[in-house]
């Protein structure tokens, strides 16, 4: 397991109202990156640290509510 970088990306469509009363939609990515040789212990980490981003994202005074979760991806690279 030396050498391995983990990368998890959740994919979001975002949703919030607009001035003129339709709904506007987006795409975020929140990503989050180990380079680690104990992935399996800090698989947890990684999770932690998108829920993260998504809070700190959403509290910005934006209005902004996740929408839909459309992807979630897992790559291991050595």
């Amino acid at each position: 397991m030396q050498g391995l970088k983990y990368v998890e990306t959740l994919v979001v469509t975002p949703e919030k109202p607009s001035a003129g009363g339709d709904t506007v939609y987006r795409t975020a990515y929140f990503n989050s990156t180990i380079n680690q040789n104990e992935i399996d212990k800090l698989l947890q980490f990684p999770r932690q640290m998108i829920i993260n981003a998504i809070a700190q994202w959403t509290s910005e005074g934006s209005a902004w509510v996740i929408s839909s979760v459309d992807n979630h991806y897992n790559n291991i690279v050595k």
